[in-house]
């Protein structure tokens, strides 16, 4: 009997999977909030994003943001930004420049691609800020719907970068139009 319940045992651990990446493009928000302890908010009603529920409301990171949250323990940040100027490319120091004075971007990579009716644009570089002796690590998303454009930016210490790398991700795709 102790065989069948070991057996058992190692089925349902081959089974189990405490990953997202399994998932190829796409992403149950509910198994990201379920394995993740994630949150789902609504965005001018347009469209669902989620993150860690160890993040709070906000209202120092940026004047110019619609939403705000942040988890000081972790010194990790979330600013979602309603972007009126509909540019055909962000300049990634200008738009980071709106959050935090910026000195120089290193490691700068871009990409863009189309998912389900929006235009995505993703950008990430490692930032030094005018007030900080420390670099910062920065992820930002722009997503485009037809007229509508908003823009996802996460960030943390670089020092820290490898610890928030996988959630910034998460995040970042967890971005679900409301139909």
């Amino acid at each position: 009997m102790k065989y069948v319940y070991g057996f058992v045992i190692i089925i349902l651990l081959g089974c189990s999977s405490n990953s997202i990446e399994t998932i190829e493009n796409k992403i149950d928000v509910n198994q990201l909030i379920e394995l993740n302890n994630f949150r789902s908010i609504k965005v001018d009603s347009l469209f669902q994003i989620s993150f860690p529920k160890s993040f709070t409301p906000t209202k120092y990171l940026s004047e110019e943001a619609i939403l705000q949250f942040n988890n000081l323990s972790k010194e990790q940040h979330l600013v979602i930004l309603n972007e009126h100027e509909n540019s055909n490319r962000i300049e990634l120091k200008e738009l980071l420049g709106k959050i935090v004075s910026i000195i120089e971007c290193t490691n700068e990579k871009t990409n863009s691609s189309d998912q389900e009716g929006m235009s995505l644009e993703q950008y990430s570089c490692d930032a030094k800020g005018i007030s900080s002796i420390e670099e910062y690590s920065y992820w930002v998303t722009r997503f485009r719907w037809l007229s509508e454009s908003y823009i996802v930016c996460r960030w943390t210490l670089k020092s820290q970068k490898e610890e928030f790398i996988n959630e910034a991700k998460l995040i970042e795709q967890s971005v679900v139009l409301i139909r």
